[in-house]
Parts: structure tokens; C-alpha cells; sequence
């Protein structure tokens, strides 16, 4: 399974002046803006009778909300997580739709972690981005989550072809990918994706791995329990 390029994250640190986001990021960011501004505009004249028209939008949200997070990436609070799973799932809604996927969230409505809101939901989004990718055409791919101690674990499965064996253990190593195309786009390889989710995951005291599977792949996001 190789990594979703859309998990790139401003709060992600990169080198550069006094800290901050590097020349080349900050103006990505900047020129971002203007496209995404008319974007929203044209979103809001959209049928909202449309079924596609609330995943384009929670996706212009998602969007707005990566360029205005901070260099240094947003406060820990309380996030509940069976929110931030079905925020998710409404931005994929459409990739689910095309591949006739189905996304089952188990997670219970009491559970919560303690970290950035936006960061749960972009390491969930290259989670079930890459499960929804790979997952054969008419499979489940499936989000489960149990408190352990201080802890809350949340695993994202699949049933397609999962990691090959011998990259396991380099699979969060960014530039590294499964070598196998990608089914929906041949051309993303970037191997950016799982490394900056683990980032982001660590930034909050939490983890991110690769469990071992019979078929597929399954990943497991820890994070303190809110």
C-alpha cells in the first residue's frame, strides 16, 4: 500500500528560517488561496439536493482549515473521535462511492483523544484514503477504536493487498513505497503520506504502526484518551 500524498500537513515541521514553515511551503500555501477562494465561491452555488454536493464542500472546508493551521500545529483538546471518523468519511464519500466500497466505523460516541482536532482527521483521512485505494472494488474497509489505559487505539483495516513483507518495516520511511501502481491514480508515489501522519501523531504524544494481518492491511493510530 503505498502512502496518500493527501495527508501533507502544514503543522508538519520543515526546515527553515527561525522555525517556521520553509520559502517554498509558505509559498505554496499563499498561491493556494486564491484557487481555493474561488473554489468555495462556486461550491456555493451548488444544488445542495446534489448527493455530491456536501463532499465537495467538506472538502473546501478541510482544505481552508490545513492553510490557516499554524506552522507549529493547533493546541491539544479534547476531540471526539467518533466526529472526527465521520468527517472523514464524508470527504471520501465520493472515492467510496466510485470503488462501491463500504466503510464501517465502529467507534463508540464516549470515546476521545486529546489532541488537534484537524491533526486526528488528516492522519484518519491518509488512513482510509490509502484503505480506500487499495481495497478491492465491492470489499469493507473498517475503523474500529477501544480505550487501553491512557490510551485510545484506533485501527483502520482493509481487505486488499496490504504491505509486502519486506517493506514493513521501512513503510513510514518518507520516499518509500509498495512499488505497486496505484489503482485509482498509477501515478501517486510519493511515499509522503504514512510518514507525515506518524509526525503528527507523535506531535500529540501518541504513535502510529503497521500491525501485522492475515490479508490486507491495519493500521493503529494511538493517541492519549481525551
Amino acid at each position: 500500500m503505498a502512502a496518500a500524498d493527501d495527508a501533507q500537513h502544514p503543522a508538519v515541521d520543515t526546515p527553515g528560517a527561525g522555525g517556521g514553515a520553509a520559502p517554498s511551503l509558505r509559498v505554496l500555501r499563499h498561491e493556494a488561496r486564491t484557487p481555493l477562494a474561488a473554489l468555495a465561491a462556486a461550491v456555493e452555488v451548488l444544488d445542495p439536493a446534489e448527493p455530491t454536493t456536501a463532499p465537495i464542500r467538506a472538502a473546501v472546508a478541510h482544505l481552508s482549515d490545513l492553510l490557516a493551521a499554524p506552522d507549529s500545529g493547533g493546541a491539544a483538546a479534547s476531540v471526539p473521535l467518533a466526529r472526527s471518523c465521520w468527517q472523514v468519511a464524508q470527504l471520501l464519500q465520493p472515492l467510496l462511492d466510485d470503488r462501491q466500497l463500504q466503510l464501517a466505523v465502529q467507534v463508540d460516541g464516549s470515546l476521545a483523544v486529546v489532541a488537534d482536532e484537524l491533526a486526528v482527521r488528516q492522519v484518519l483521512l491518509n488512513l482510509l484514503t490509502n484503505a480506500a485505494r487499495y481495497a478491492p472494488p465491492g470489499s469493507q474497509v473498517t475503523v474500529t477504536a477501544q480505550r487501553r489505559g491512557a490510551q485510545v487505539a484506533v485501527q483502520v483495516a482493509d481487505q486488499g493487498p496490504g504491505v509486502p513483507p519486506p517493506l514493513e518495516a521501512v513503510v513510514f520511511v518518507e520516499g518509500v513505497t509498495t512499488g505497486e501502481a496505484d489503482p485509482v491514480s498509477p501515478d501517486r508515489r510519493s511515499g509522503i503520506g504514512l510518514p507525515v501522519a506518524r509526525q503528527l501523531a507523535r506531535r500529540y504524544g501518541g504513535e502510529l504502526l503497521l500491525l501485522p494481518s492475515v490479508s490486507g492491511a491495519r493500521f493503529e493510530l494511538r493517541l492519549p484518551a481525551g
